[in-house]
């Protein structure tokens, strides 16, 4: 006859193998996840993207997975970070035609203020001429 402790015990050792399996399978998804973000990173510079691989970005990449190697990607692009010294980041360009044209619009933003102030300023002034209170 099976006393309580033994069924107790057979229930114990599902449930730890159950949990270990689901452990596990998570443990898959992430390592293989991280695996192929070292591999989108090693085929991006292998095609003539300018990637810095550093133990920072594999750090990433490792965590991050196909997300992270992506982001890197783009922030190399970019020329925001992750480029090699020396290295050309072909998205510089774009990135600096945008820092100019924003600089453009902020400049024609300050033009139109002093314009409306100026404006202002002037119909004051003729209202108070008009009125006869100068």
């Amino acid at each position: 006859m099976v006393d309580v402790f033994t069924i107790g015990l057979i229930v114990l050792a599902v449930v730890a193998v159950v949990f270990a399996s689901q452990i596990l399978g998570s443990i898959r998804m992430l390592v293989g996840n991280a695996i192929g973000g070292i591999i989108i990173l090693l085929l991006a510079n292998w095609i003539g993207f300018t990637v810095e691989i550093t133990p920072l970005t594999l750090i990433i990449t490792a965590l991050a997975g196909v997300p992270g190697a992506i982001l890197i990607l783009l922030l190399s692009f970019g020329g925001i970070a992750f480029v090699p010294p020396g290295g050309h980041a072909p998205g510089q360009a774009l990135v600096d035609v945008m820092v100019h044209n924003l600089q453009q619009i902020v400049a024609t933003g300050h033009e139109l203020l002093d314009y409306v102030n100026e404006t202002n300023s002037t119909m004051n002034a003729t209202s108070q001429t008009q009125n006869g209170s100068i």
